[in-house]
């Protein structure tokens, strides 16, 4: 049987007055549309990425306010790791000495440098015996770079209780330079201050370049971190969003053979793409490691809203009738209302994020949201007018090896319609099995190929120079002095040794900064023998005050009675599991008798773990939110509960598959990957739609079988065309040196071929069973 026809007339109400105005006024539209985008697209240039893992941390959780507390009471410096690994000479030598302080001397150049700790300016204590020959004054001990013993200096750096894994490595084949900044809150503008960031990272790689062919340099921190992700995704979004673009491109010449049917799909990208970064631009909003895919999501969805136009207006222009304007007339009567529907139904699906309580993924959602309307106002009125203006080619047929596979498609959901179904259950099944198994782990090192520069540096100073995430235990000392005058009891310090063991006992452990570091190196320079509390309240006074301040103060608060222990957390450590590491810290401090009550975890450490539970718990809720949203948008758009329920069940299908994909695969939940589900079904949604539409249409002029041949003919060709495209185009984000981007890039694949197997296999095979004419 033939398509349902449509009448060429125009005819009553504000869709098909909108319709005539774009048709009989083409030139006008594009010229006030280009106007639009114009303004707004030229405000993209000022669009900004801020993928600083600062952004990720939820600034009014009791947890942020604990860790900004105890950086209040203690004040720990920023600071940059600058390691140097000698190629050709040893670590103690003349060479070394008078490279590190040369680089310090031009570190300290840079406007918001403090001071650069070395080897060479902290007390060594070498040659003391016994605490009684310590002097207020401690600049004395440090190393004379003309004079010099390399194996006393070996010996003296050999496991020392402070600088192991701080300014030498355990092996003591590499030293260390620690950058410290100035506080300069007040001074300068956040903006500003993040820029001056990125300025210094530059300008110390400038500096330390020279120094390349006689040592291995590496430079590490929370904001080298930042600057990279920066820089890498930065360089994805035009490297691979070029890439991408250029295959779509030979792949819509190649299926459609006109290049009008080129130029059409990337002018309405580009016009819904360019307002968009404007807009956010303007509003201030930024990309971060969450919503840094957001591109690459409209591009699917403006491209997928054009290929149903596309594959629609030629099924119009193979019917002889009518001439070219009525032609595009019912290419719009026929789609403007899939394509509203499965824009506003999108919208809902992204507006379900705004419910979560993590901002970035607030944002996401409402940049979503944004992204979609321009991407709808884009296709849907610069399609047309397109077609009108660009000079008409021949249509060619499909070619029959796509037409073949819709086919197939076809006639196993009409001949096995009970082995489609279990197959779908299996997938199912084992999808839900695969997403038991997903786990919530977070590594900034392990986002970049081991290939890549970036990796290399947060790996070396990760394993050599003890871990790169800092965790924070704040203890509350129990024990009071009998003896006011002393700092604290002998029951206090064993406390603290014994938090300080327990801490040291994890294989993921790096280094650990604490007063029990002062305590050990004093047991050394007594001759290994214990320090009485009496003993170490006269070296803690004996100190400069300033170097009480600096060495102390941040790990020991006199007046409150609290200690700072500063772990650092090593990220490559095989097989960490951070829950569980956290879980046993508990475990292990209520086993020496420390009451939970008695202390804090802070810091960075514990922000990221708790924002990754957030955002798998935001995923589950979210998740559930969507999956009612959209069922209510389509109980709403075809007036059926039973449509509604069937409408639903692909979309399930799909984000299981996906979800049991990354689980059985051991791919975890990061601050990347855990979107893939709202993109998913930003997908399956749409095709869904168009298709079950178009069935209805269908559906009022022929039986079952035959709705279902004339939808896969049209509507499944578009759906084709679409995950062809989009697969195709995003697996070349394989080739990427960002980790996440290869997987969003695969994950996307696969989600674009599991929404055609569900809409083309499984959806007619259900319509067919519940959904009469």
């Amino acid at each position: 049987m033939q398509p349902t026809q449509k009448s060429d007339k125009p005819t009553g109400g504000i869709r098909d007055s909108i319709v005539n105005l774009i048709i009989a006024q083409p030139l006008l539209i594009l010229f006030l549309f280009l106007v639009l985008a114009g303004g707004l697209g030229w405000q993209a240039q000022n669009f900004e990425i801020d993928a600083s893992p600062d952004t990720l941390l939820t600034r009014d959780n009791e947890l942020y306010q604990q860790t900004q507390q105890v950086n209040e009471r203690y004040a720990p410096q920023e600071f940059l790791l600058l390691t140097y690994e000698p190629l050709n000479h040893q670590l103690y030598s003349d060479q070394t000495f008078h490279d590190i302080l040369a680089i310090a001397d031009d570190i300290m150049e840079l406007p918001r440098v403090e001071s650069v700790r070395h080897i060479l300016n902290v007390p060594v204590f070498s040659g003391v015996e016994g605490v009684t020959e310590l002097d207020a004054d401690l600049s004395g001990l440090s190393i004379d770079p003309e004079n010099y013993d390399a194996e006393a200096l070996r010996d003296s750096f050999d496991n020392h209780p402070i600088y192991t894994n701080l300014l030498v490595n355990e092996d003591q084949t590499a030293t260390a330079m620690q950058i410290l900044f100035r506080d300069v809150e007040g001074e300068y503008s956040q903006q500003e201050l993040e820029q001056m960031r990125v300025d210094e990272v530059d300008r110390i790689r400038e500096l330390t370049a020279p120094y390349a062919e006689r040592a291995s340099i590496h430079l590490g921190g929370v904001h080298v971190i930042a600057y990279q992700l920066i820089n890498i995704i930065s360089s994805d979004l035009v490297v691979f969003g070029l890439a991408i673009a250029a295959m779509i491109c030979v792949l819509l010449l190649i299926l459609f053979r006109g290049l009008r049917w080129v130029a059409i799909p990337v002018i309405c990208c580009a016009c819904s793409v360019l307002p968009t970064m404007g807009l956010f631009a303007l509003l201030g909003i930024k990309a971060t490691v969450i919503s840094a895919n957001f591109i690459a999501l409209q591009l699917i969805l403006t491209l997928a809203i054009v290929i149903h136009l596309i594959v629609q207006y030629r099924e119009e222009a193979n019917d002889d009738s009518g001439d070219h304007k009525n032609r595009i007339r019912r290419t719009l009567q026929h789609k403007i209302g899939p394509c509203l529907f499965a824009g506003v139904t999108t919208s809902v699906g992204f507006a379900s994020l705004i419910f979560s309580d993590i901002q970035p993924v607030i944002s996401f959602g409402w940049m979503m949201i944004i992204a979609m309307g321009f991407s709808i106002l884009a296709s849907l009125v610069l399609f047309p007018v397109l077609v009108l203006l660009l000079p008409r080619g021949e249509i060619h047929d499909d070619y029959r090896g796509l037409t073949g596979l819709v086919g197939g498609m076809r006639k196993l959901a009409l001949g096995q319609p009970v082995l489609v179904c279990i197959a779908a259950a299996l997938i199912l099944a084992v999808g839900i099995a695969g997403a038991t198994l997903l786990s919530v782990e977070n590594s900034f090192i392990n986002y970049f190929r081991t290939s890549t520069l970036i990796h290399q540096e947060l790996a070396y100073i990760d394993q050599d120079f003890g871990g790169t995430t800092p965790l924070d235990i704040t203890y509350q000392i129990q024990e009071t002095p009998d003896n006011p005058d002393l700092i604290m009891s002998a029951e206090a310090s064993l406390t603290l040794q014994r938090i300080h063991q327990v801490m040291e006992n994890f294989e993921a452990t790096g280094r650990i900064l604490s007063p029990v570091n002062l305590t050990d190196l004093a047991r050394e320079v007594n001759n290994d023998r214990p320090i009485t509390e009496y003993e170490l309240t006269a070296i803690y006074w004996l100190m400069e005050e300033e170097f009480r301040e600096d060495l102390v103060g941040s790990f020991f608060n006199e007046e409150l009675q609290e200690v700072r222990f500063n772990v650092w957390i090593q990220d490559l450590t095989p097989g960490l599991n951070r829950a569980e590491f956290l879980e046993q810290v508990r475990t292990d401090l209520a086993d020496i008798g420390v009451s939970e009550d008695s202390y804090q975890l802070t810091n960075l450490f514990m922000l990221y773990q708790q924002i990754m539970q957030k955002l798998f718990d935001s995923q589950i809720k979210t998740l559930g939110l969507v999956y009612i949203a959209i069922t209510l948008m389509f109980m709403l758009i075809f007036r059926s509960v039973k449509i509604a329920l069937v409408a639903i069940v692909p979309n399930i299908i799909s984000t299981a598959a996906i979800f049991g994909v990354m689980g059985w695969a051991g791919l975890p939940l990061d601050l990347m990957t855990i979107t893939i589900a709202a993109i998913v079904m930003g997908i399956a949604v749409d095709d869904t739609i168009h298709y079950i539409h178009r069935y209805l249409e269908e559906r009022e002029s022929n039986d079952a079988e035959a709705a279902i041949d004339n939808t896969h003919r049209s509507v499944g060709m578009a759906v084709l065309y679409t995950s062809v495209l989009i697969a195709a185009g995003f697996s070349m984000l394989a080739f990427s040196d960002f980790v996440p981007s290869v997987i969003f890039g695969l994950l996307t694949a696969l989600a674009m071929i599991m929404a055609l197997l569900a809409d083309l296999c499984l959806l007619p095979v259900l319509l067919k069973k519940f959904v009469s004419a």
